[in-house]
């Protein structure tokens, strides 16, 4: 009887499990296509590549300028920014960066900053900017996240790497 209850129970849970792996594979699916059946090209680029596009602007032109209200719009307020300098570790809060920023532009007329990759999950995305000719000649290579709050895309994170 034991043995007859044991298996029972293994199968409700085997059973129960694949059920939450198609549901869960049903709901990437959905976000990934416009309906049930549809093809799995993936979907062109939305408004929201857009939209992150303009923040990663707003990041790049405020630290040209060390413009701290350009930085402000981008990221979101519980932001963080972290990286290693000349072995210098950095780990600062969103108000650590700011007084970081504010009246410090990297712009002395060379620098660059190139957005190389946008990749988007629903509300979540990553990007990657390479920047170079930094007023102290340093060049870059930033890894941001960005999370979509009710229809606005903010920055929350901002790892970076010394490449020079």
């Amino acid at each position: 009887m034991m043995r007859t209850q044991l298996l029972l129970l293994r199968s409700v849970l085997a059973a129960a499990l694949l059920l939450d792996v198609a549901l869960e594979l049903n709901y990437y699916q959905h976000l990934n296509h416009d309906a049930p059946g549809s093809s799995t090209e993936e979907k062109p680029m939305s408004t929201d590549h857009a939209d992150i596009t303009a923040v990663m602007q707003k990041y790049i032109d405020g630290a040209a300028r060390g413009d701290a209200s350009l930085i402000r719009e981008a990221f979101h307020p519980t932001a963080y920014w972290h990286g290693v300098m000349h072995g210098t570790d950095y780990a600062m809060n969103f108000d650590d960066f700011i007084a970081y920023v504010d009246g410090q532009p990297c712009d002395d007329g060379s620098f660059v900053a190139t957005i190389e990759s946008i990749t988007q999950d629903a509300t979540t995305a990553r990007v990657v900017v390479t920047e170079t000719g930094d007023v102290n000649g340093m060049e870059f290579r930033d890894y941001f996240s960005l999370v979509n709050y009710a229809g606005t895309w903010k920055i929350v994170n901002k790892t970076f790497v010394l490449t020079n």
